[in-house]
């Protein structure tokens, strides 16, 4: 053989013996008849059409709510390992506002019901107030002395919950409207009217294994079911992303509203939007 003849077989073998790999890779034997095999079509492992719809949202919502009625606890620590518990009710602390990120999970088991998850934390704004402390120890209700008078500063918040729905495709838009089932924690931020006040009440600051301390007060988290139905709407962007509004109102919290702007990413091409659309099965999408 030549050596151009012999250059050229060389580098043609891989080219040879490529498909044979591919196929050997793509389709195995099926009985001892050689040549009879069964293989899989391109593209299977990636198919998501017969999958349930899956999304994952995120964005900021907004929450407007009074806390008349709302019992809030905490502790006031006078010294190394002795704190005095006390309790306030949020008769006197307005509405609050609350801005927290949101992530959001939700799933379509059918062609437009979904079920799913939700959940918040964030921080809030509190009018100021005075509101006045009272000892949370057995027996009759005690104030506190007047030095340890305190003025609110804000407030931490945490949300969790389920949501269940129904969306219905509308030209480039989902319609749909919802229930949230779940709850509410919300911690009140304190700080004291006059600091040396507070400490001269308390008997002075003291030393701790992570150096001096002072009397401080601090709130504890107080949990609130949380009921909201919702309606919202969504724009469908790309293929892949939504843009999706959602309003509520939560009738059992003294008329608390909420607002959600959220992206969302959607695991299938369209979720069977088109489908959903003409009452026809996903096939592809």
């Amino acid at each position: 053989m030549r050596p151009g003849a012999r250059s050229l077989w060389v580098l043609g073998l891989p080219l040879l013996l490529a498909p044979a790999s591919a196929a050997a890779k793509g389709c195995h034997e099926r009985s001892e008849i050689v040549g009879k095999q069964r293989c899989a079509r391109f593209g299977d492992g990636w198919d998501v059409s017969s999958s349930h719809a899956w999304v994952v949202g995120l964005g900021p919502t907004v929450a407007h709510f009074p806390v008349a009625g709302v019992r809030f606890s905490g502790s006031v620590a006078e010294s190394y390992r002795n704190d005095s518990a006390f309790r306030l009710r949020g008769d006197g602390l307005g509405t609050w506002t609350s801005v927290a990120p949101t992530l959001r999970l939700t799933l379509f088991p059918a062609r437009v019901f979904y079920v799913g998850a939700e959940g918040q934390a964030g921080a809030g704004f509190v009018p100021e107030a005075h509101p006045g402390l009272t000892s949370d120890a057995p027996g009759p209700a005690v104030a506190l002395p007047p030095a340890l008078a305190v003025h609110t500063t804000g407030f931490s918040f945490r949300s969790l919950g389920v949501v269940a729905g129904v969306s219905v495709p509308v030209w480039r838009f989902d319609v749909s409207a919802e229930v949230l089932g779940g709850f509410r924690a919300l911690s009140l931020g304190l700080a004291w009217d006059d600091p040396r006040a507070a400490t001269t009440a308390s008997g002075g600051c003291w030393m701790t294994p992570k150096g001096t301390a002072c009397p401080s007060v601090d709130g504890d988290w107080t949990f609130l079911p949380h009921v909201e139905p919702r309606v919202g709407v969504a724009l469908r962007v790309h293929p892949w992303l939504t843009l999706r509004a959602l309003v509520g109102f939560d009738p059992f919290a003294g008329g608390a509203v909420s607002a959600s702007a959220l992206l969302e990413i959607h695991l299938r091409s369209y979720d069977g939007f088109y489908a959903r659309r003409i009452g026809a099965s996903a096939e592809g999408r």
